[in-house]
């Protein structure tokens, strides 16, 4: 009877929990690679964070809280049941959120170009390879945002003028735009406004100086950072400079020193791991709770309806 019973949960809930786990992560990813041909660009942190923290809260009570409803726990109540959803709440959480960054990489295409001038004549790419190039150095070209949460974070975002000549270099004509950040946290419940102010002066300091003895990094390539909240700040930082907005023609550059072909990193087996280990965890879970017959019966009865 046992075996029998888990038989008729697992039928009866398995396909609602194979359902929002797998068909979220399918029609984002399509939506996803859908916009990147369309050419339309949406923050990062939306796809890899709000999307899949929206979707994961929206279709688990619709779609999975229902089936269990056939559960029978040995001190009865609805917290315990909702604690079931959290399995599923997880898994799609990670899942999307997985995938989406694995898209975001692997997507993108890698060009080579002898130097920065050519990237504002070619189809914009999400990496390069510069042959040559130079950079200007101008420590004020930077944009400090200060954040808080579990103390108060401060991030300068540095920019530097990428060209094949400095001499020939005006601020005016830079397209391409090195970037580098330095960041600071402060634990503690909080800061005063001087003392906050005290802190950010001090960072500041730090950051210009680290950024005047800051050594261009052996890059392999280069990442032309996408549209999200980082992005902001050095965007801020090359409107600081320019002293004007700037505009889809403005590149701005990232150097990554890992080869190309680790770009994805673990994203993709991450992915199928918590799918897998989720799936598993979820049917032995199936095992701690009884069958409520009255409640199956009831609801094969409103879905013949």
């Amino acid at each position: 009877m046992p075996l029998k019973n888990y038989y008729i949960k697992l039928k009866h809930i398995a396909p609602a929990f194979f359902a929002i786990t797998i068909i979220p992560a399918i029609i984002l990813a399509l939506l996803r690679l859908l916009f990147i041909l369309l050419g339309i660009e949406i923050w990062k942190e939306v796809w890899e964070i709000f999307i899949p923290l929206l979707l994961s809260f929206i279709i688990t009570p619709i779609w999975f809280r229902p089936k269990l409803k056939i559960l029978v726990f040995k001190k009865q109540s609805n917290t315990k049941r909702d604690t079931y959803m959290f399995l599923p709440i997880s898994i799609i959480i990670g899942i999307l959120t997985c995938s989406q960054i694995y898209i975001g990489t692997a997507t993108g295409k890698l060009k080579n170009v002898n130097h920065p001038e050519e990237i504002e004549k070619q189809k914009p790419a999400q990496y390069y390879t510069i042959k040559a190039f130079s950079i200007s150095k101008n420590t004020n070209n930077h944009f400090i945002n200060v954040s808080h949460g579990k103390g108060t974070h401060f991030t300068s975002y540095f920019v530097f003028p990428m060209v094949q000549d400095t001499t020939k270099l005006t601020h005016d004509i830079s397209k391409v735009w090195y970037a580098v950040n330095f960041s600071k946290t402060i634990h503690g419940n909080g800061l005063s406004a001087a003392e906050e102010k005290k802190e950010f002066n001090r960072f500041e300091k730090e950051a210009i100086q680290k950024a005047k003895n800051y050594k261009l990094l052996p890059a392999t390539y280069f990442r032309s950072l996408p549209s999200s909240f980082m992005t902001e700040g050095y965007i801020t930082a090359v409107e600081k400079a320019t002293k004007r907005p700037i505009d889809n023609s403005v590149t701005i550059l990232e150097p990554i020193t890992r080869p190309f072909n680790v770009r994805n990193g673990i994203m993709l087996p991450l992915t199928l791991y918590i799918f897998v280990a989720g799936t598993i965890f979820f049917l032995i879970s199936l095992s701690w709770s009884k069958l409520s017959n009255l409640k199956l019966l009831k609801d094969r009865m409103l879905t013949k309806q």
